[in-house]
Formats: structure tokens, C-alpha cells, sequence
């Protein structure tokens, strides 16, 4: 092989390179969907017994694009390492955000009780349920800072059809706030007062 041909092949071998980075970067950068998880779960009293409902947000963050087909699934994790998914119900589209405040944007979804069917026998007498089912509070309160609950999210964007797996940090006892989120935020507000912009459009998913 001549010099001439060697310079083709490294030219060829790196134009290669290059298509693939940009490929990689229109699909996983530019053409697929751009969505925020919350960093924080929503607890809420309920006035019943003391018991609480928690609540997961994301938003579309998307310029001028809609996602839909959001895809979400919660896994509660034990200390044991064991764990229990949950598929949640499929939300059809986020809109991309319109100037001033657009509700279809984000949603917030409620985590409802724990299912132990299906995880180990030695979890299942630890927590001693004949039915099977305990509340998010009683699984912090069992597994204390060594459990936590672990959310992802698939979805498409609607103009190209990316696909992308977006997953949450891990919620632990530390990152529940008691309180509502605010209206086009992540930011959970303790109580709620007149003057405040807690959302309460939000659809819950059971």
C-alpha cells in the first residue's frame, strides 16, 4: 500500500468517525425528547388516618416538540436488594411548552401501595401482610435509608419518533418533601395558601 492509499484510508476511516458521531448526536441529542424528572417526591397528608399519598412530576422540556407514548415505571427497592416494579398506565402525549404557563406540558403522578407478591418470602414475613400490600410509609419507615424507590420513564418524540430512557435518581428518605408541587415547577411548597400557585391540574395515575 502507497502513501496515497494509506491517506484515503485514514480520510475514509475518519469521515466514517464523524458520520456516526454527528447520526449519534441528531438522535440522542437533538431529535429525541427532552423531558425533567423531579429530583424530589410530593408527600401529602390526607387527613385519614395518617395516612399520605406521594406524587412523582416530569415535564416535557422539548422546544416546540411534543412526547408521547410516556411510558413510566416505578421500582421500590429493599435494603435485601431485592425489588418490586410497578408498570404505571401509559400517558398518551406531553404538549411542548406554549408562552406563558400550559398545564399539558407536565404531569405529576401518584405512587400508589406496594404489591409483595411477587418479591421474596423472607420480605413478605417481614412485613407480615396477609394481603400482600403495604403503604409507602411503612415501606420507609421498614427500610429506612438502605430502601428506595427508583422511577423510569420511556418516551417518543412526536416529530422524529426518538425514542429515550430517562431514569430518576434514587428517592430515599431524604428526598421527600411534605407538600404540593408548584405550578411549572419541581419545587414542592410545604402548604398550600391562597395566594399560592400549587398545581392541582395535574393528572394521578393509579
Amino acid at each position: 500500500m502507497d502513501i496515497g492509499e494509506l491517506i484515503k484510508l485514514i480520510i475514509s476511516f475518519l469521515l466514517g468517525g464523524l458520520m456516526s458521531l454527528l447520526i449519534w448526536l441528531l438522535t440522542t441529542k437533538i431529535l429525541s425528547p427532552r423531558i425533567l424528572l423531579a429530583d424530589d417526591l410530593s408527600r401529602v397528608n390526607t387527613n385519614q388516618e395518617g395516612k399520605k399519598r406521594y406524587f412523582f412530576k416530569i415535564q416535557n422540556l422539548s422546544p416546540k416538540r411534543n412526547i408521547y407514548d410516556i411510558a413510566c415505571y416505578v421500582r421500590y427497592h429493599f435494603s435485601d436488594d431485592s425489588f418490586y416494579s410497578e408498570t404505571l398506565p401509559t400517558i398518551p402525549l406531553l404538549k411542548h411548552r406554549e408562552a406563558g404557563y400550559d398545564y399539558k406540558y407536565e404531569r405529576k403522578i401518584e405512587l400508589k401501595r406496594i404489591n409483595l407478591a411477587n418479591v421474596n418470602k423472607s420480605i413478605q414475613e417481614r412485613y407480615g401482610k396477609e394481603n400482600n400490600q403495604i403503604e409507602i410509609d411503612e415501606f420507609f419507615e421498614k427500610e429506612n435509608n438502605n430502601g428506595y424507590i427508583e422511577m423510569i420513564v420511556i418516551c417518543y418524540d412526536a416529530f422524529s419518533g426518538a425514542k429515550r430512557c430517562v431514569i430518576s435518581k434514587e428517592f430515599r428518605q431524604s428526598n421527600i418533601n411534605d407538600g404540593h408541587y408548584l405550578k411549572g415547577s419541581m419545587k414542592i411548597e410545604p402548604e398550600p395558601n391562597p395566594n399560592s400557585s400549587i398545581e392541582s391540574h395535574a393528572d394521578t395515575y393509579h
